[in-house]
């Protein structure tokens, strides 16, 4: 796998966009097996939740009080936020986007992906006001903009994004079950964010990743 920086973030709040050229499964097994001991619990119970498409009770509980001291979770935990249908991706891209499983909308992505679509964009945005209400107000919203999908590139599109705590993560998860599941071949992965925290930890990322 090759990356490439494209814009390489500054200052905190920066912008930035890289490029994973020929991800694959074997590169995500890869960069799973060489997570940090708590990289590789939270991936393991944050895809629980993912798995289960499950927003609220015991087990999101337990998962923010397992993880509570994640500086992503720390707000959630101290706010006693107890539901996350934005953070749940799986659970969310049928929300927002109306429909009744994660295999009708695989098969409608890659129907569309037959008909070489350019316009082919699943949604996880929350309003303008559900977004600007979270600053005041406790409650969980996506940090996840958008996937568009191509070909055989993946537009990963984040309107704000953790890099110590949640970007590996993220990138792990969102392949695994927005990705892997409709391309056959490897991938380029297209990463945008309109807004990240944590830049110091940039570097070290892109090297973790160019090492897989």
């Amino acid at each position: 796998m090759k990356t490439i920086v494209k814009i390489k973030p500054v200052q905190e709040n920066d912008s930035y966009n890289f490029q994973l050229v020929d991800f694959s499964s074997k590169i995500y097994n890869h960069i799973r097996l060489h997570l940090s001991t708590n990289d590789s619990s939270y991936l393991n119970d944050k895809s629980i939740l993912f798995h289960l498409e499950q927003t609220e009770g015991p087990i999101v509980n337990r998962f923010l009080e397992c993880h509570k001291d994640r500086n992503s979770l720390k707000s959630y935990y101290a706010n006693n936020i107890e539901k996350l249908d934005a953070s749940i991706y799986t659970a969310a891209a049928l929300k927002k986007n109306h429909l009744d499983s994660l295999d009708v909308l695989y098969c409608k992505i890659k129907e569309m992906l037959d008909l070489k679509s350019r316009r082919i964009v699943l949604r996880f945005l929350d309003t303008l006001t559900g977004y600007h209400s979270s600053t005041y107000i406790s409650r969980d919203v996506s940090c996840l903009a958008f996937i568009q999908y191509f070909e055989n590139r993946v537009s990963i599109v984040f309107r704000a994004s953790d890099i110590k705590d949640e970007l590996l993560v993220d990138i792990l998860t969102i392949y695994s079950y927005f990705i892997q599941p409709i391309y056959q071949q490897s991938v380029t992965l297209d990463l945008y964010c309109t807004c990240a925290q944590n830049i110091s930890n940039f570097n070290s990322l892109i090297q973790k990743l160019e090492s897989a």
